[in-house]
């Protein structure tokens, strides 16, 4: 609903996947972080609107996963966040 400073982004990674590749820069995105269970993006000015932001990754097992909401929040002031939806494969 603002434009915010210092933004990061946390995008949970479903157990029993990884990367497909670790690649990708939107054009507000400073940093991101690969870590096992989530990817992490820092912008250091997003103005409000509403953005894509895209990991790439690919099930090593097959069956059906369950993607947990990725949320944001403001790095030096985390009282402020916000979640997506959960959402399914499969």
């Amino acid at each position: 609903k603002k434009d915010a400073e210092y933004v990061m982004i946390r995008i949970p990674i479903p157990g029993g996947c990884s990367y497909a590749s670790k690649s990708g820069n939107v054009s507000f995105e400073s940093h991101r972080e690969y870590f096992r269970n989530e990817t992490d993006i820092f912008c250091q000015y997003l103005p409000k609107g509403t953005y894509t932001f895209r990991v790439k990754i690919h099930p090593r097992f097959t069956g059906s996963y369950n993607l947990n909401p990725a949320s944001i929040e403001l790095m030096y002031f985390p009282v402020f966040s916000a979640n997506n939806e959960m959402k399914g494969t499969g």
